[in-house]
């Protein structure tokens, strides 16, 4: 039987909702396999005592998409705008959608609602009777504007998914052509070194590092090969990966041990 192991979302309901969630649709999808969801939240005590915290990955915010998603939502304003004369608000609150989607498939997710705030204002202020301002008058402006509002955040959350999903499918696509491509090479190497270079070349191609591997030899560590060719480790690192080697535990940067290393071993 084929079982499959999960841990708990710790996501708020609300994020799933936006965003998805993996696990609930592998337990949708799974048909006569097994999902088991765990919390994860049971450590181990001597495991927690050696463990190494790593740096906090930093959330860094990128401009660049929510200038794409607003000239996106002044296109489609302008559009709109021409055709104003010719179309009902109906029609009009269709064009200016096609800004938000635009902002989801280029910007994901943030700058897609970014377009459906930006856009419903814009509707409003341009279109929704009395015209150029922020007031509405008629309960049925408050329903068109609430509609478009709606409507403009499932459809760029539906198209942001896709779009991530896309995105997925051509990473798979692009690690699987990787790991061919590897074991032809593997193949064809002939002695433990052109298999140490392969390896260091094809992880340094995959995830874009530097990458150094270290074996064992006459009782110490030692560099065996590199991506870049010319790559080698500072004294510190040495001595960092070779106290880890022999003591089985970490050292290097961030570790109790030798912390003036850069990297961790």
């Amino acid at each position: 039987f084929t079982h499959i192991v999960v841990g708990r979302p710790t996501r708020s309901r609300w994020r799933e909702l936006i965003e998805g969630s993996l696990t609930y649709d592998l337990i949708r999808n799974a048909g006569d396999i097994s999902v088991h969801v765990i919390s994860g939240t049971e450590r181990n005590a001597e495991v927690t005592s050696r463990s190494v915290k790593a740096a906090d990955e930093q959330w860094q915010f990128e401009i660049w998409p929510y200038l794409k998603a607003t000239a996106f939502v002044i296109g489609s304003l302008a559009f709109a705008v021409v055709l104003d004369q010719f179309l009902d608000v109906r029609n009009l609150a269709i064009i200016l959608l096609i800004g938000v989607l635009a902002s989801a498939v280029t910007g994901g997710l943030w700058p897609a609602l970014y377009a459906c705030f930006a856009s419903a204002l814009a509707f409003n202020y341009f279109f929704l009777e009395p015209r150029y301002t922020l007031t509405i008058r008629d309960p049925e402006s408050i329903v068109a504007l609430g509609v478009f509002l709606v409507v403009a955040v499932i459809a760029s959350n539906l198209t942001a998914r896709v779009q991530r999903q896309a995105v997925a499918a051509r990473s798979r696509a692009r690690a699987t052509e990787d790991i061919y491509l590897f074991s032809k090479k593997l193949a064809g190497a002939g002695t433990l070194d052109d298999v140490l270079w392969a390896t260091a070349f094809q992880i340094a191609s995959m995830l874009k590092l530097r990458v150094v591997l270290l074996l064992p030899e006459d009782g110490t560590i030692t560099v065996k090969a590199g991506y870049p060719p010319d790559d080698t480790l500072a004294e510190a690192d040495i001595a960092a990966a070779r106290w880890a080697w022999e003591h089985n535990r970490a050292a290097g940067r961030g570790a109790d041990t030798l912390p003036g290393a850069k990297r961790l071993y």
